[in-house]
């Protein structure tokens, strides 16, 4: 499940990429257990992703590739082990990566705990889910 977040300070967006609804293929990665399914908790990443909303994750994104400004993430909060949230990339620097949610007023994000280890990230939301 991902993350309830609450606490803001407004601050700039990264480039926005609009997240699409899952195709044929990728639901059939879903059906072999190449993604994996999570459910939006709270209201960080509106107007892109919605409380309720279900989101497929790729896992396996970054193992060939490195992360990318505008990819949508699912990570562990680096302050609280225990908590997964969803946030989009701003900027990759050295082994942290920085990231903001949509909704800077709704949202805990790198402006409050600065960057997060790349170790952290747990895949790339690659579509939403009916």
């Amino acid at each position: 499940m991902v993350a309830r977040e609450l606490n803001v300070v407004p601050d700039s967006q990264p480039e926005t990429r609009r997240l699409a609804p899952c195709n044929a293929w990728l639901a059939a990665l879903w059906v072999l257990r190449r993604l994996r399914r999570y459910r939006v908790a709270g209201a960080s990443m509106e107007p892109s992703l919605h409380e309720g909303q279900s989101v497929l994750l790729n896992p396996r994104a970054y193992s060939t590739k490195a992360p990318c400004p505008g990819d949508v993430l699912l990570l562990r909060h680096p302050t609280r082990a225990h908590l997964i949230t969803v946030k989009r990339l701003a900027y990759v620097q050295g082994d942290g990566v920085y990231v903001l949610g949509d909704n800077a007023e709704s949202s805990t994000d790198s402006r409050h705990y600065g960057l997060v280890p790349i170790t952290h990230l747990l895949g790339r939301i690659e579509c939403t889910f009916p």
